[in-house]
């Protein structure tokens, strides 16, 4: 353990910050609050993601599909069939991310894959009966487990997330995605 701090020869007198100090951490309060709130947000949204995907998971009684796989294949239960373009455009998962997802599914035999009739060079995607009939389960449980209060809640989250993205890419900083676009020539960087 060091020796604490005494005003004695060689050793350290604790020193008030300069005046400019307090005039610059009182100018900045704002920041200072903002930077706690984020992290406090970011958190909020971590444990609200892990809170949503334990409800699936119990809902669906199995942890080996993930919530991703859920969505698609409620997604193509809903349906006779659909092009994989429609699919990405339906969940908005990246084309490689999306091939992946359906191939686990077919190979699970829950979701198949087919030649059009009347294109044969177009793939189209359905739901097996095992697959029509695990999504149905899975959304009866999972109405049963959420409640409409619950649901309520996690559609006003969305609404509320939605709108701040959509406020911050207008200000022209992100794109919408979250991914940085130019910051503006007159905003102060570190």
């Amino acid at each position: 353990m060091g020796k604490p701090l005494t005003s004695k020869a060689g050793g350290c007198k604790p020193r008030s910050p300069p005046a400019e100090h307090y005039a610059i951490a009182s100018s900045l309060q704002a920041p200072i609050e903002a930077i706690h709130k984020i992290a406090q947000v970011c958190r909020s949204l971590r444990n609200a993601t892990h809170t949503m995907e334990r409800l699936v998971r119990l809902a669906s009684g199995s942890s080996d599909l993930t919530l991703a796989h859920w969505l698609v294949l409620v997604h193509l239960s809903k349906t006779s069939s659909c092009k994989q373009a429609d699919l990405k455009s339906a969940t908005g998962f990246a084309p490689a991310h999306l091939t992946k997802l359906l191939d686990e599914l077919v190979d699970r035999r829950l979701v198949h894959r087919h030649r059009s009739s009347w294109d044969r060079r177009q793939i189209l995607l359905a739901s097996t009966g095992t697959g029509r009939e695990t999504a149905r389960k899975l959304l009866l449980s999972l109405s049963q487990l959420a409640g409409k209060a619950r649901v309520e809640a996690i559609e006003s989250l969305s609404s509320s997330l939605e709108g701040f993205v959509s406020m911050t890419a207008n200000d022209g900083w992100l794109d919408g995605t979250g991914t940085e676009s130019k910051v503006p020539d007159d905003h102060p960087t570190v």
